[in-house]
């Protein structure tokens, strides 16, 4: 091959590089659209092709001037393009970092996050904004750099997020805890009816608090113990006042027994004072003696003031036998 056809070949070969150069260094998608362009694959490739005009020897100054010109605006045009989107990665970094500061913000975030109240309304509100960030990232054009940079700022929101959670939450069951406590010391050692009302109010709370699953699981076995205790010391004092009710109602009967008893003797002293009248009576009448009818006339009205006192007695102790009727009744 003489110096002529050997120059036409190696301009021929650098063209098909430099038309693989505009060419093969891009991904294309649906409708012929390109997508990527592999820039660093681009500029590996052209600085061959340069190589390429200083080693393939003979080339004509006509086809390497031509040629090189090509090149050139081929590199050109893909340093506007990578400019393009590096400005356009630029703008879209922005626009990703204005939203991961907001969901900051929506977290209770300033200077200082841990130093802010926060809710679980704020709190999820913030999560939710932050996976909407994360797809916003993965469906922007950015440069490698402009997308590590936005990881890496989305993890740092994200984990002053999951802390400002951990805080809220560790909050929230310190406070709930605390009344749990008092609920559960007043089951073992207070009123266990109060206990019971305030087992309730608490269980409320925890039902509606801002809590981890394992927190809000220790509170309820904790208050699940104190309800237990608290209806376990309610059954003993029913158990209790039922035995003390028994105990009063046998001696309550054991009395009424007693009294009936003292009222039958009673009716019966009754009885024999009335036959000593009686006998006293038929002595009077047939008596010789002055002195003894003046002296048995006082017999007869002793035994009729006693009979007086006894039936006082019988009327208070029926008294108290309806009174203690009434009670059992009742």
């Amino acid at each position: 091959m003489d110096n002529n056809e050997q120059a036409l070949s190696n301009a021929s070969a650098i063209k098909r590089e430099i038309e693989r150069l505009k060419t093969g260094h891009y991904e294309v998608g649906a409708f012929g659209v390109i997508q990527n362009y592999r820039y660093g694959e681009f500029w590996a490739h052209a600085k061959e092709i340069g190589e390429k005009f200083k080693t393939l020897k003979p080339l004509s100054g006509e086809d390497r001037e031509r040629l090189w010109k090509t090149y050139q605006e081929t590199c050109e045009n893909m340093k506007g393009t990578q400019n393009d989107e590096r400005e356009k990665s630029r703008i879209n970094r922005g626009n990703i970092e204005y939203k991961i500061k907001e969901a900051y913000s929506a977290a209770g975030g300033s200077t200082d996050i841990s130093g802010v109240d926060a809710d679980k309304e704020m709190l999820d509100k913030a999560k939710a904004m932050q996976t909407e960030n994360l797809n916003m990232m993965g469906g922007s054009k950015l440069t490698k750099e402009d997308r590590e940079a936005c990881w890496k700022y989305w993890r740092e929101v994200n984990g002053s997020i999951d802390s400002k959670v951990k805080q809220t939450q560790q909050m929230n069951y310190w406070r709930v805890d605390a009344e749990a406590g008092d609920a559960f010391n007043a089951a073992y050692s207070g009123d266990p009816y109060d206990a019971l009302n305030m087992i309730k109010s608490v269980q409320k709370i925890v039902g509606g608090a801002y809590l981890e699953q394992y927190q809000r699981t220790a509170l309820r076995d904790k208050l699940d113990d104190a309800w237990q205790k608290a209806t376990s010391r309610i059954g003993e004092k029913k158990e209790e006042k039922r035995k003390k009710h028994e105990d009063w109602r046998e001696r309550m009967e054991d009395n009424i027994a007693r009294w009936e008893g003292r009222i039958e003797g009673s009716e019966a002293f009754i009885s024999r004072l009335e036959g000593q009248i009686e006998e006293l009576g038929d002595k009077v009448r047939n008596a010789w003696s002055a002195n003894y009818v003046l002296t048995a006339s006082g017999w007869i009205v002793e035994k009729y003031a006693k009979i007086a006192e006894v039936r006082e007695q019988i009327g208070d102790l029926e008294a108290k036998i309806e009174d203690v009727k009434a009670k059992l009744e009742g």
